[in-house]
């Protein structure tokens, strides 16, 4: 018998094996920033598109009420029900509010519905818009991206209904917060500027003339009975140009409390005048962080982020300047912003002070064109 000769196939050699294996985890490392990259580049521009959304939604709310949407009233809780509202759990309701009842042509409503307060639980239909309704833009535009029956809901419950053009895909999937105050509520990552004082008293931000610089301002109607202004702002009172104006930008946040949410992300969609949906128009955005921006070290949120005033520090107060009222976004390089005329783009965070109280002010007369 006739033996035949062994193939001349072989295995690869263990040193061949590393080759290849080193090989592949260049090639890896050498794509996996590009795929970051392109995730975040699709990323950012889902937040430019919402933030697109949102202000052409404030165009046609100011062509069906002749005045853009408001701040809601001066104090944080006003379209909040004092009380757990009915149908949801304490899990869900952390902390109630402070909704007003008030008297107008002899019927008895309130800051959030036109009907009375029964076991200090709003009745009625809720009001549409400014100055009657208590909650700030978020709530008061809701009809105008197809919400309308978010905005039908009984007091308390908008709070909890998440909405895909307030959030910004960067920080945070399509869910609700899940911590503290924040508890069951909705994210939202945009906010209008302020220019109001740091106190958050509501009788110190009527006296302050720079609290009405923006285009988003609080509003009160008279017969609530607080002597609180009512100031409608029409697109004609924007006189450095709506191209020129900032009217929504992304909000600073620290990167761990994304998902739990926090003091100035907690009750977003119903919230009135809050760091929830507006923040200072004086100082420029900052990066999302953990850590300080004065010394780079990692901080706690009782450092950079505590309640609740319209925090302004300079960024060389260590431990670490209070950021909590401050515009930001978790981009990087640039905070997405949109302007009166509903165009969108980038807004370094190099930007000069100045320049940024700018274009964040209506009527300031200093016209800045960004490039």
């Amino acid at each position: 018998m006739t033996l035949r000769p062994l193939s001349g196939r072989r295995g690869f050699t263990l040193v061949e094996l590393l080759v290849v294996i080193a090989i592949i985890g260049v090639l890896v490392a050498l794509l996996l920033p590009a795929v970051q990259s392109a995730r975040e580049a699709s990323r950012r521009t889902q937040c430019l598109n919402n933030l697109k959304q949102n202000v052409l939604a404030m165009h046609n709310f100011e062509s069906v009420y002749g005045r853009w949407p408001t701040a809601g009233w001066f104090q944080w809780c006003n379209a909040l029900p004092s009380v757990v509202p009915t149908g949801m759990t304490a899990e869900e309701y952390p902390q109630t509010g402070c909704i007003i009842p008030y008297t107008l042509n002899g019927t008895q409503v309130n800051s959030f519905s036109n009907g009375a307060l029964v076991a200090s639980q709003p009745t009625g239909t809720p009001w549409t818009s400014p100055p009657r309704q208590a909650a700030s833009w978020p709530f008061q535009i809701l009809p105008f991206i197809e919400q309308t029956s978010g905005q039908n809901q009984s007091a308390g419950f908008m709070r909890n209904t998440v909405v895909s053009a307030y959030i910004c895909p960067t920080r945070h999937p399509k869910r609700k917060l899940a911590a503290g105050t924040a508890a069951g509520g909705a994210p939202l990552d945009y906010a209008a500027p302020y220019f109001g004082p740091q106190s958050s008293d509501i009788n110190t931000i009527k006296a302050t003339p720079s609290s009405f610089f923006g285009v988003i301002l609080p509003a009160e109607p008279p017969e609530a009975g607080r002597g609180m202004p009512d100031i409608p702002v029409r697109t004609a009172q924007i006189t450095d140009g709506t191209s020129n104006t900032l009217v929504l930008g992304e909000k600073w946040l620290r990167p761990d409390q994304y998902y739990q949410g926090a003091w100035n992300d907690d009750h977003n969609l119903l919230s009135s005048l809050d760091p929830d949906t507006l923040r200072i128009g004086l100082m420029p955005p900052v990066r999302d962080t953990n850590n300080s921006i004065s010394t780079g070290q990692l901080v706690t949120a009782s450092v950079s982020n505590p309640c609740c005033d319209w925090w302004r520090d300079p960024p060389t107060m260590t431990p670490s300047p209070r950021l909590g009222s401050r515009f930001g976004s978790g981009h990087p390089g640039a905070m997405t912003a949109a302007m009166c005329d509903g165009s969108v783009r980038g807004i370094n965070f190099n930007i000069d002070t100045n320049t940024f109280s700018s274009i964040c002010n209506k009527e300031e007369g200093n016209t800045v064109t960004l490039d």
